[in-house]
């Protein structure tokens, strides 16, 4: 066990002894849906959470403690500090321990003094032993300022005073926010608890999303006159105090998303159908704004048609949880997405990996492809760009599971690419901490046993990135391949719902068709039966050895890098060149260089997206100029103000034509670049 999982486990042990509360989080960031509200778990959890990765205190009135964040890497300062236990964080900052006061308190930004913060009834920080997510260093307690050396302060009398003075420019999350809505059948109630508890639980990287989009959907509710718009301001910043975004991004940014959206809401205004004739409006009703599940759903009763007929409603009462969903279900502005900029892509690693995405690596055996996976996986580990190409922003968690290797073999490779490295021991416990191994040769995993153990894992070990090597030997053994039956059951029970709750990237590794002499053009790039895993696959890449040369410590061999396709559109030939070379007799190296033809594509787009997109536009605009909103992420500061692409013979243009990056038109009031056909022949560039 690591020196982190070691502290962590041990002082966890003594906070439960404590009777405090503990939740799993993924760097800062909880994982458990609804975990202010599940019950307190048992000290075996607490340490089977421990040893897996971070974990939160729960503060307020579950634990007893409320904690005082004090963020001094931004300026945070309290000038006088009673002696309690606190604890020196990772990110340089300090968290003081209080004893909780009768009356509870919620969670503050900003109230006490500037970046200082205070974490109560429905909060929580992260606790001792864990690893901060972007510096490495351990959240410690001070010296001598254990809870074994001093005992719990109380929460000092002026600061409650100024929490609950109102006074100051910071905002309070009550533990419990009563207000005076008038509702119709829970209807705005159950919104308004139902987006709420979005932005509460919303991970980090999508919370101003989901601020902004909870904002729009109740402002619409306020417009149609079901919900007060001061009502939902309030409730809206205290779930976004509550998930640290106030913290993290400041009181005046989140104000000002929630303002943006409620106004664009307000101008789309909706109210629902009376579920009842003749009855009048409702009187107020108190609504606990931080309650999980505590609305009644509407009663579902017959409506008369406009043609005098009563329409028979479903007799079955929906969960509060549908009812929230149909509250908040409304159309698309099509407008809006035709010219907006696409949503960025969240990627882990660059052009690689990407939330909540399933990523297919397709090659023949014994074209290195598994030599990619466990580089890949070591490259995540560290936080460096995976294969000396895509650029990874933070070290990164992988459970890299291989049914087909036993793990002798696993080992040696590993070895080999960390001795190839150069790493240190402190690098080598880096990625031992961050990598969870599961030799797991002939298990498969689509029966419900198979399932439930990756569930398992995945709850135990909270990874960014799962790696599977190989789809096939996962889904149907080794001895088939073709089974799409078990392909599916495999997707749709495990890979689509963990990518999404586990907010994971996936990898899977798959083998090309068998050579034939009817073999389409493509074979070696597609998934041997892959129809249905490339349907699910938002982006596919195939490898396709080039060369092999004896060396004196073993061999080099060369493969392409392809990508087939991806979510951002069409794939391209030639990503870039892999060479896995043996450089000493226990060492191996495992890079990429880019080559041209990925540089140009990647700079103007996927080529058939190129292609589509070109022949709408041109369609629309005669003129011959093309607004492409995805070439201003490519381009933007990678220096290109020309770049190629070559297609075929589009809306009556014959032969190929060059694109041109130029700048935006003046007076267009669009921003970015824009393309222009040039009248010019490529054929001999």
């Amino acid at each position: 066990m690591d020196q982190a999982a070691a502290i962590r486990e041990a002082e966890a042990v003594k906070g439960a002894a404590r009777g405090w509360a503990f939740t799993p989080v993924n760097g800062k960031v909880p994982t458990l849906p609804g975990w202010p509200d599940l019950p307190k778990p048992d000290a075996e959890q607490i340490r089977q959470w421990a040893r897996a990765g971070n974990i939160g205190l729960r503060c307020g009135s579950v634990s007893g403690v409320v904690v005082v964040d004090e963020d001094r890497h931004k300026g945070g300062r309290l000038d006088s500090v009673p002696r309690t236990p606190t604890v020196e964080t990772g990110g340089g900052g300090k968290q003081y321990y209080f004893a909780a006061p009768p009356e509870p308190i919620g969670n503050t930004a900003g109230r006490l003094a500037p970046h200082v913060d205070t974490r109560g009834d429905r909060g929580q920080v992260v606790f001792v032993g864990s690893v901060h997510p972007e510096t490495g260093r351990i959240y410690r307690w001070a010296d001598g300022l254990s809870p074994d050396d001093v005992q719990l302060a109380p929460f000092p009398a002026d600061w409650l005073t100024k929490l609950r003075g109102g006074n100051g420019n910071g905002h309070q999350t009550p533990a419990k926010a009563s207000v005076a809505v008038a509702v119709p059948d829970a209807y705005g109630r159950s919104a308004l608890e139902a987006e709420c508890r979005a932005v509460r639980e919303a991970p980090a990287g999508t919370r101003n999303d989901t601020l902004n989009r909870a904002a729009f959907n109740l402002g619409t509710l306020v417009g149609g006159g079901i919900l007060e718009r001061v009502t939902v301001e309030d409730a809206l910043l205290d779930a976004a105090c509550a998930s640290g975004l106030v913290s993290d991004d400041g009181e005046r940014s989140v104000r000002g998303t929630i303002a943006s959206g409620l106004k664009s809401g307000i101008a789309e205004p909706r109210r629902p159908e009376p579920t009842r004739q003749g009855t009048p409006a409702p009187a107020a009703v108190e609504v606990d704004t931080d309650a999980r599940d505590s609305s009644t759903p509407p009663e579902w009763v017959d409506a008369p048609e406009r043609d005098g007929a009563t329409r028979q409603a479903p007799p079955a009462e929906p969960t509060s949880r549908r009812v929230a969903e149909a509250a908040i279900w409304r159309s698309a502005d099509v407008y809006e997405l035709l010219i907006a900029e696409p949503a960025p892509v969240p990627f882990l690693a660059d052009r690689f990996l990407a939330r909540q995405e399933l990523a297919l690596l397709t090659a023949p055996p014994k074209e290195t492809k598994t030599w990619v996976t466990l580089a890949a996986a070591v490259d995540l580990a560290l936080g460096r760009p995976v294969l000396g190409l895509f650029a990874v922003e933070r070290p990164l968690r992988v459970l890299l599971a291989d049914e087909e290797m036993g793990l002798r073999k696993i080992q040696r490779r590993l070895q080999r690419i960390t001795l190839g490295l150069g790493l240190t021991d402190n690098d080598l416990r880096a990625v031992a901490e961050r990598i969870n191994l599961r030799p797991q040769q002939g298990m498969g995993l689509t029966s419900d046993e198979g399932i439930e153990a990756l569930r398992v894992a995945l709850e135990a070990f909270r990874p960014d990135v799962a790696i599977f090597d190989s789809f096939a030997a996962f889904t149907s053994g080794i001895t088939s391949e073709n089974d799409n039956a078990a392909r599916r059951r495999f997707y749709n029970a495990a890979i689509a719902p963990f990518k999404q709750s586990y907010d994971l990237a996936v990898m899977m590794t798959a083998h090309p068709p068998l050579p034939s002499q009817n073999a389409a053009p493509d074979a070696k790039t597609r998934p041997r039966g892959g129809g249905d895993i490339l349907a699910v696959a938002d982006r596919a890449f195939y490898l396709e050895k080039v060369s092999e040369t004896k060396t004196e410590h073993g061999r080099i061999v060369t493969a392409t890098l392809g990508e087939r396709f991806s979510r951002e559109g069409g794939g391209l030939d030639g990503l870039c060149t892999v060479t896995v070379e043996d450089v000493g007799p226990n060492a191996t190296t495992v890079r990429a260089t880019s080559s041209e033809s990925g540089s140009l594509a990647a700079a103007v787009g996927k080529r058939a997206a190129c292609e589509q997109e070109i022949l709408h536009t041109l369609r629309l605009q005669p003129e011959g100029r093309i607004y492409q909103p995805t070439l201003t992420e490519h381009c933007k500061g990678k220096g290109y103000d020309r770049t190629r692409v070559y297609y075929p013979a589009l809306n009556g243009l014959e032969g190929l034509r060059r694109l041109r990056v130029l700048p935006a038109v003046p007076g267009s009031g669009k921003s970015g670049k824009w393309v222009q056909l040039s009248e010019e022949d490529d054929r001999d560039d």
